[in-house]
């Protein structure tokens, strides 16, 4: 059983280096993504068909295109427990706004990634109701 995890393991870190970088955008207007902790893989999905990743670095908070949906996954890894979850999720930033990307596990079953909208206060704006989960 060890050396299975321990392949799901290398299998799981290996695909998390198979893809581009994020980028940007250049022009045009943008929103400010944020993440709450630390996660194992992001990935964009620029056209929403899981084709053309782009994966996200060591960055914490990023722009991100306003105005059209945007599609990502995020992955989780506790190598001590030997467990990982990857959940998706999709959301329409609007122009200046900023975005709180949060993971979920609460009883260590299943994964979740809410996106909430933060107010200029800073203070939580609750759930981002464009939100719609998605898979590839």
């Amino acid at each position: 059983m060890s050396r299975f995890l321990l392949l799901v393991s290398v299998l799981f870190i290996a695909s998390c280096v198979s893809h581009p970088p994020y980028v940007a955008p250049a022009d045009g207007p943008t929103a400010q993504l944020s993440f709450s902790q630390d996660y194992a893989q992001v990935l964009f999905y620029p056209d929403g068909t899981c084709q053309k990743a782009q994966q996200l670095g060591t960055e914490r908070t990023i722009k991100v295109a306003a105005g059209k949906r945007a599609f990502l996954s995020v992955a989780f890894s506790n190598q001590a427990a030997y467990s990982h979850c990857k959940a998706y999720v999709s959301f329409e930033p609007a122009t200046n706004q900023v975005y709180l990307v949060e993971y979920h596990e609460p009883d260590g079953s299943h994964c979740s990634v809410s996106v909430k909208r933060i107010g200029p206060d800073g203070s939580n704006a609750g759930q981002d109701p464009s939100r719609q989960a998605f898979k590839c």
